[in-house]
């Protein structure tokens, strides 16, 4: 129920837009998301508040400033302040609560992206054009204001199949150089094949601490693209580094310091004359993946790994590529066993996104004991009581025996 609506205003002196909404009784798919109370406050182009009071997920409290919680199998939700561009490089939108479709939902199909007390602003022309410097020391100390043309055409979206995002590049990360997110996440499920989205050649294949199975993309005009958190890789990967656009290049997963994350692809675009700033020269993906054209269907091929890195980082990488098999039905049943690992920023996990998600969200399905643990159990039970009472039998008879010998 929407309990209050203004339009955006401006204020004749400092031409500053001016906008708020608010909504009581928020409950959406069948109760899976409630709120006693949403509500966002605009004041300024970039500036805004926002509100979330008895916020709830399946039933549960949720934490009013997560950044992804997980829907069951079929979505994800971020709550608190979020920009997200549309089509062209003028708008904004500011929302208070997004909601990504995974899967068809409620009549909706997957990919369907909701937005929740949001406002949509219209930046002024001087601030849409694209800012081209040079050497200034601004860059590189911050996330970067400016979106150049790659200078190509053909480019396509990053991944083949249903899959939702949101801009979250320069949010807060305290495991990356300068504590910034340099791209967008892409969030599709497991297995979803991830494409290259130009013409050009692939480098740096293999596991990163904090991307895991990662690779970069450059196309002819020297413009870099940035591929993290892969399940496995095309076995082409492997073999050659040219690759054409839209030729699948691995597939969707939670690698790295993602493990306990929902499985997405983390996506950076580095145009050619950033590369100075290394790492730090990455630019808003979002503009460019609101207009990249989508492959709805593509053959992939059989998944593949590199040699596995030792240690926690190799049983990591094995555990998710087992889900990947499962997922593309090469494999009959997913594992079982997560490992217990150490991920970038966090504690020991003892559990990744999977197994969490089957214990924590209602209706998922529960980890089964695997048939020889449980037949031993319950062979050793068996003998346990059947020597009990062998021992019983020859105590309750020890004083009879003894009786008959003395006589």
């Amino acid at each position: 129920m929407v309990h209050s609506l203004n339009v955006v205003e401006r204020c004749p002196r400092r031409r500053q837009p001016r906008a708020s909404i608010a909504i009581r009784s928020l409950s959406l798919f069948g109760g899976a998301v409630t709120a006693d109370g949403v509500s966002i406050r605009v004041r300024g182009r970039l500036r805004s508040r926002v509100s979330i009071h008895g916020l709830r997920v399946f039933g549960r409290p949720a934490p009013p400033r997560t950044q992804h919680t997980v829907l069951a199998h079929w979505g994800s939700l971020t709550v608190g302040r979020s920009l997200i561009a549309g089509r062209g490089t003028r708008r904004r939108v500011q929302a208070a609560v997004v909601i990504h479709l995974l899967r068809a939902r409620a009549g909706l199909p997957a990919g369907t992206t909701l937005r929740i007390a949001f406002v949509a602003l219209q930046l002024p022309r001087a601030a849409a054009r694209p800012i081209r410097r040079k050497h200034s020391r601004p860059l590189g100390h911050g996330p970067l204001k400016l979106t150049p043309e790659p200078g190509l055409r053909g480019y396509v979206f990053p991944v083949a199949g249903a899959s939702s995002f949101s801009d979250s590049y320069g949010g807060f990360r305290a495991d990356v150089s300068g504590n910034w997110h340099h791209g967008d996440d892409v969030f599709a499920a497991i297995g979803t094949p991830v494409v290259a989205v130009a013409t050009g050649t692939v480098n740096r294949v293999g596991w990163e601490r904090i991307g895991g199975w990662r690779l970069w993309v450059r196309d002819r005009r020297g413009n870099e693209f940035y591929y993290a958190h892969l399940s496995g890789y095309s076995p082409k990967v492997l073999r050659t580094r040219r690759v054409r656009a839209g030729e699948v290049l691995g597939f969707v997963g939670n690698s790295g310091d993602a493990f306990t994350t929902p499985f997405h692809l983390h996506f950076e675009v580095h145009p050619r004359h950033l590369l100075y700033l290394h790492y730090d020269g990455a630019v808003d993906p979002t503009t460019y993946l609101d207009h990249w054209s989508h492959l709805k269907v593509t053959r992939a091929p059989r998944p593949t790994l590199p040699a596995l890195p030792a240690g926690n980082p190799g049983h990591e990488a094995r555990f998710v590529f087992g889900e990947l098999l499962a997922a593309r039905g090469l494999t009959r049943h997913a594992p079982t066993t997560p490992p217990r690992i150490r991920v970038p920023g966090h504690d020991v996990a003892t559990r990744p996104f999977t197994t969490a998600l089957a214990h924590e969200q209602p209706g998922g399905e529960r980890h089964r004991v695997p048939f020889v643990p449980l037949t031993l159990a319950l062979v050793f039970a068996l003998s346990a009581g059947v020597a009990a009472a062998l021992i019983r039998r020859r105590r309750d008879a020890a004083p009879g025996a003894v009786g008959s010998n003395d006589a």
